[in-house]
């Protein structure tokens, strides 16, 4: 990774969209694409932040495959987020699948996975993608990660988020 991708990541992550949209406005890599899709979703431009989404999707080559699934989740996050349930989940699961295959190929032991429609959290097998077992929400589920080894989600309903939690 370059040094203008690093640093717009990092601003990214920091939640500063502009510093990052000033490292890579002018680069039409995949790379680039992506961290510009990323900041346009910041910003609040989901039309626009979906269009170069899918644009870096296809642009991140066949053998990137961890890449595509990536850019496949990220859109389905602004379909989440523009309230596009309508979304192919067909796409989310192959995204998830992959993804898995690769946290499995880097030791990790379990990936999870959301899926929106069903308001539910899901725990992968990584090695077959196979659900092991499901977290049931009364509301959507915006986003799941691993910290530390505990499972941290945030929710939504209407207007109202919730602050991300630890699953027990």
């Amino acid at each position: 990774m370059d040094g203008l991708i690093t640093a717009a990541a990092r601003a990214l992550a920091a939640g500063d969209p502009l510093s990052a949209l000033n490292q890579v406005a002018l680069r039409d890599d995949a790379p680039a694409l992506a961290l510009r899709g990323i900041a346009m979703a910041q910003l609040g431009d989901l039309v626009r932040a979906n269009a170069l989404l899918r644009s870096a999707t296809r642009a991140f080559g066949p053998s990137e495959t961890v890449a595509r699934a990536r850019g496949v989740v990220a859109e389905a996050e602004i379909a989440l987020a523009s309230r596009d349930l309508g979304w192919p989940a067909k796409a989310l699961g192959a995204a998830r699948a992959a993804l898995a295959r690769a946290e499995h190929a880097a030791g990790h032991a379990r990936i999870p996975a959301l899926t929106y429609r069903a308001r539910n959290i899901h725990q992968v097998d990584p090695r077959t993608g196979a659900i092991l077992r499901t977290i049931e929400s009364k509301r959507f589920v915006t986003g799941v990660t691993w910290i530390d080894g505990e499972l941290w989600y945030a929710t939504w309903e209407g207007d109202e988020r919730d602050q991300p939690s630890v699953l027990k």
